[in-house]
C-alpha cells in the first residue's frame, strides 16, 4: 500500500480515477447545460428552415468544414455565454434574458455563416431552376 518512497498523492493518482472523478456539477450548472442544449436545438430548427430557403445546394461535407471566420464567431458566442452566466448569477434576470436571446442569435449567425460558405453554386435547387424558366 504505502511506502516511504511514494507520496499519498502519487498513490491516489495511481489507484483512483483521478481528481476529475470527484467533480460534481451543481444544479445551476446542470440547468445551464439544459438551457444551452435547448438553444442548440432551436438553432438547429432555424438552420434546417434556412436550408430549405437556399437557391443552391450545400456541399456534402458542410458540417465538417472549417473556416477561420467560424472560430472568430465562436469566440463571440463564448463571451456572450460567459456574460449570460454572470448576469444570471448577479440576479439581473431581464439583462440575462436579453443575453440568452443574443446567444441564440449569435449561434444562428455562426451556423448561417457556415451554410453560406458551403453553398455549391454549381448546383441550383429545384426552386432556383423553376425561377430560371
Amino acid at each position: 500500500m504505502f511506502n516511504p518512497m511514494t507520496s499519498v498523492s502519487e498513490f491516489v493518482a495511481k489507484t483512483s480515477k483521478g481528481s476529475d472523478f470527484l467533480k460534481f456539477k451543481s444544479s445551476e450548472e446542470k440547468e445551464f447545460e439544459i438551457e444551452l442544449k435547448n438553444i442548440d436545438e432551436q438553432v438547429e430548427v432555424m438552420v434546417q428552415e434556412k436550408i430549405k430557403d437556399f437557391s443552391f445546394e450545400l456541399k456534402t461535407e458542410w458540417r465538417d468544414s472549417y473556416f477561420p471566420e467560424y472560430t472568430d464567431v465562436q469566440v463571440i458566442v463564448d463571451k456572450t455565454i460567459e456574460s449570460y452566466r454572470i448576469l444570471k448569477k448577479a440576479g439581473q434576470f431581464k439583462e440575462a434574458a436579453m443575453m440568452k436571446e443574443k446567444i441564440k442569435e449569435t449561434k444562428y449567425a455562426k451556423e448561417h455563416l457556415k451554410l453560406v460558405l458551403n453553398l455549391d453554386f454549381t448546383k441550383p435547387t429545384e426552386k432556383m431552376k423553376e425561377m430560371a424558366r
